[in-house]
This record gives structure tokens, sequence and C-alpha cells, in this order.
């Protein structure tokens, strides 16, 4: 089932629990999936981390951040465009107390 969420406003909160609760979800440019998709880029040194999640954020199709059953989410520290920052804080800010 995928929840159709929002990147901001009151809806913003489907989005949040749609990352914490590890659902798929689509927000536009936004997305959540339980399966890593080899499109978007990602620095070959992230490549196999990515490979193993069973859960993984998109911005564009880049993958931004990612969850791995015993070792947690992962949201590495790369610069992109300041659409994808954003996304980028949504992701950190759902998992906040996971993380």
């Amino acid at each position: 089932m995928t929840r159709y969420a929002a990147q901001r406003g009151p809806a913003l909160e489907n989005t949040y629990d749609a990352i914490r609760e590890r659902e798929p979800f689509n927000a536009g440019n936004l997305v959540g999936q339980a399966y890593f998709s080899t499109v978007g880029w990602l620095g070959m040194s992230l490549w196999k981390s990515a490979q193993q999640a069973q859960y993984v954020v998109y911005s564009y199709e880049t993958p931004i951040a990612w969850y791995t059953h015993g070792v947690g989410w992962t949201v590495p520290k790369v610069k992109y465009s300041a659409t994808t920052a954003r996304h980028q804080s949504v992701v950190r800010w759902a998992i906040r107390e996971e993380a």
C-alpha cells in the first residue's frame, strides 16, 4: 500500500510517519520504498551499504537515506541541491528518535 504524503504543510506528518514506519510513500520527488533502485546517483563508497537496505528514501531518484536491519538508519553527509537538502532534513526529523 502506497501512502501519498506531503513535503510541507499539515500533511507533512504523513511523510514523517511513513518514514518512521518504513512504509512506501510518494511525495512527488521524495519517495520511500522497500527496495534499492540503481537509477539515481550514489557514490561508490555508499553503494554497498545502500544495496543491503530493507528501506530506502529517495530524492529525485537519488538514495538519501536507508534503513538496514541490525544497523539502523544511514543518512550520508553528502551535499546536494537545496531541494534535496530539504528532503534530507525531512528524513532526519522523521528518524530523530531512532538514529
